[in-house]
């Protein structure tokens, strides 16, 4: 049976520093005073206005040379940009190509898309050319998707030479790119992305769920072109289930342009390293791979457990962690491993709690 949550390691979302709230104070009373921005509550602009564009090509600098805001489109979220991107790009019954082991969440958005998604086989760098060019020759996907920076789950991130390799691939067999770069605003030091190398194949989503806060619910979609963004919004141009809520959107313009997004950006980022010094400490010995400021680790359970029985082990002892089962693609091996997301909780105590149940947990059944 399980006990009570001692630690919830399960979902990755951001921790909660004070300039989220402080951000949030000022920000809200300062759109309510705003006669201007009562509009926000009446109406909203399918993919974000002009205003909203800028902002995000500015929020997107971190990561590149900031791109023509007709490029842009302001969507709810990744899983949002990932969805319509599948549904424009792929038919009912098409391949997509993933990491072997990738996103949780894509397989639910395969089945609401009615596509096939194919597993390629990773490994420290990321995605294996190799295996990416035999399953294009092979399957003839209509798109590949792809976490290069701090991969969810492993945390690897792709060199700047796989990424070139991967772009090669891409172009043989002229197949499209969705490159999530979610946690890209949090690192903007980690390779440039492959958008950069090729725009004309690449569709480029940065979510904010992870930079800022999870409740916003804003994602920056980048399309290769103003053709290609046109050409996708305009069989869904009445439809609003995609749209950015204009009020987040309205927030998010503002602290971009007034410095908190930054600031906020800047505070996550120091407490995502803490707790990672924190698990150095806590878990030595054990096996587990990750990147100073990860907001997760991904950790080898010990011999004589599956990734699924250490997470029943865990949940009894009140750790909460997500198995690798959750992240594997049909037909790729499942590892030994499960993810754990440091950044659940929402004071360090309780991190420092769950880890030291963690690491008795793993040394004494090693």
């Amino acid at each position: 049976m399980q006990r009570d949550i001692v630690a919830d390691f399960t979902r990755s979302i951001p921790p909660a520093p004070p300039e989220v709230g402080d951000a949030l104070a000022g920000t809200l009373g300062a759109i309510a005073a705003d006669p201007g921005a009562r509009t926000l509550l009446h109406e909203s602009e399918t993919g974000g206005g002009p205003e909203d564009r800028l902002a995000a090509a500015r929020w997107m600098a971190r990561r590149m040379p900031a791109p023509e805001p007709h490029r842009l489109l302001l969507t709810n979220g990744t899983q949002s940009s990932l969805l319509l991107v599948l549904r424009h790009l792929a038919a009912p019954g098409d391949v997509v190509l993933a990491e072997g082991l990738t996103y949780g969440a894509i397989g639910n958005l395969a089945e609401r898309a009615r596509v096939r998604l194919c597993p390629v086989d990773l490994d420290d760098d990321g995605m294996v050319p190799e295996s990416l060019a035999a399953a294009c020759r092979k399957l003839k996907p209509r798109l590949i998707y792809c976490n290069p920076g701090y991969h969810n789950p492993t945390t690897t991130t792709m060199s700047l030479e796989r990424r070139h390799q991967i772009v090669a691939v891409a172009r043989q067999y002229g197949v499209p790119v969705f490159e999530d770069d979610v946690l890209g605003a949090l690192h903007p030091d980690t390779p440039p992305p492959i958008a950069t190398l090729a725009p004309e194949l690449t569709w480029y989503s940065m979510g904010l769920t992870k930079s800022l806060t999870q409740g916003l619910r804003v994602g920056y979609l980048l399309g290769p072109d103003g053709r290609a963004v046109e050409a996708l919004m305009r069989p869904i141009t009445r439809l609003s289930y995609w749209v950015a809520n204009p009020l987040s959107a309205e927030v998010v313009r503002r602290w971009i342009d007034g410095g908190q997004a930054t600031a906020i950006a800047d505070a996550i980022h120091r407490e995502s390293a803490a707790r990672q010094r924190l698990a150095g400490q806590l878990l030595h010995g054990l096996h587990f791979d990750t990147q100073d400021a990860a907001m997760h680790l991904w950790l080898r359970v010990p011999t004589g457990h599956t990734s699924h029985s250490y997470t029943a082990a865990a949940a009894e002892r009140g750790v909460l962690v997500r198995p690798a089962e959750m992240f594997t693609v049909d037909g790729h091996p499942v590892p030994p491993r499960v993810r754990l997301s440091l950044s659940t909780p929402l004071d360090r105590a309780q991190v420092r709690r769950g880890l030291e149940i963690i690491s008795a947990l793993s040394s004494h059944e090693r």
